[in-house]
């Protein structure tokens, strides 16, 4: 995967491969040692797959390991 500011990345709507619109990228977690990027905190949209779960803040977090591209969108694997 190319390399990317994480400013460019909040905001993007993010979807899966089937077309599934989860809703935009809010913020990402990042591991304090490793200094690399654990999740994606994402605000989700109305009608999500009844398996999502979200957290106190009203949204979700999605592993790093989901993302398949980047680009005017950020695209995620259909687990």
């Amino acid at each position: 995967m190319a390399t990317c500011l994480a400013r460019q990345l909040q905001g993007k709507t993010i979807v899966s491969i089937d077309g599934t619109d989860f809703g935009t990228l809010e913020n990402i977690t990042m591991g304090v040692e490793s200094g690399t990027i654990d999740e994606l905190v994402v605000e989700p949209q109305d009608q999500l797959p009844a398996r999502i779960e979200l957290d106190a803040d009203g949204r979700f977090r999605l592993p790093l390991e989901r993302v398949e591209n980047i680009d005017d969108r950020i695209v995620i694997s259909s687990d």
